[in-house]
């Protein structure tokens, strides 16, 4: 899938700021820094999250690490261990997290998303087993950026949000099939502008 060149959108800011907050029935294990949204069809243990089975028509399930981060520069490294295709990254503020369509993100999946809506087709190459997909938050006085990477290919850019902005901020995975499982570590240090920065693709063998 070839990389489509855009601008950063700042289109999710409007579901952000547009989405009320509502009481969220969620769990998290003692065990673990997840957050895991109503649809009983997570687990967590650690940094590792589970698709427990398959999703039933059209649906999402998500869960949240719950670190939040309102200044700097920060980037997480999520590990598509296994399972069905259908894997979402990005970020959330534990204000608009719920459960399925109802989260409101900044997410990747191939495409990106605020969460509900197509913001960018072809963004980057759909996440598939075996995956590593980098997410880069830069939250600087002036504007809050977020860019991805997939096993070490910088995909630039996905979303720029002039400030004020909403936060804290958070990692989200999103699942819309199962089983599944990822697993999320912070790196000590952030990754780089350039690192981030768009690559063009390999080309095919």
């Amino acid at each position: 899938r070839s990389h489509r060149q855009s601008t950063p959108s700042s289109a999710s800011a409007t579901a952000f700021a547009s989405y009320s907050s509502s009481s969220h029935s969620c769990s998290s294990s003692s065990k673990s820094m997840w957050l895991l949204d109503s649809s009983e069809n997570l687990s967590s243990s650690g940094a590792t999250v589970s698709c427990l089975a398959k999703a039933s028509g059209s649906s999402k399930f998500n869960a949240m690490w719950n670190d939040p981060v309102t200044s700097g520069r920060h980037t997480w490294a999520v590990t598509y261990v296994s399972g069905a295709p259908g894997l979402w990254i990005g970020v959330t503020t534990p204000a608009k997290f719920d459960s399925g369509w109802k989260c409101k993100s900044m997410s990747f999946g191939g495409n990106t998303s605020d969460g509900g809506g197509l913001i960018t087709a072809d963004f980057g190459p759909r996440p598939a087993p075996g995956d590593v997909i980098h997410i880069t938050l830069d939250l600087s006085p002036e504007r809050l950026e977020l860019s991805f990477a997939i096993n070490g290919r910088g995909l630039g850019p996905a979303f720029s949000i002039p400030a004020p902005f909403p936060e804290p901020w958070c990692p989200l995975v999103s699942f819309s099939d199962g089983p599944a499982e990822a697993a999320l570590a912070k790196l000590p240090e952030p990754l780089d502008a350039a690192a981030m920065a768009a690559a063009p693709a390999a080309p095919p063998p």
